[in-house]
């Protein structure tokens, strides 16, 4: 078995990758059937299974060269909450 991450975008309210979290856990669990494919485009329906994390798989699925950016211009800072006491 690899080690490494997935990582799924999820909602609850919008019912936005419910159905692929939880087939995924029965797969890694309980070995069951899984035929949802990487989707690393769509930026509200996110989904990276364990073993597609590495720099060439990234590469192959990368359309909008997404992976060229540095950190700081795809994750914006985080803003400083004033604190009221």
């Amino acid at each position: 078995m690899l080690d490494g991450a997935t990582t799924i975008y999820g909602s609850t309210k919008q019912n936005i990758n419910l159905n692929i979290f939880y087939e995924y856990i029965l797969n890694r669990i309980y070995n069951f059937e899984f035929n949802y494919r990487p989707n690393l485009s769509d930026k509200d329906s996110y989904f990276v299974p364990s073993g597609y994390d590495s720099l060439p798989v990234l590469r192959e699925f990368d359309s909008n060269d997404e992976l060229k950016k540095i950190y700081d211009e795809r994750i914006p800072p985080l803003k400083n909450k004033i604190a009221v006491i």
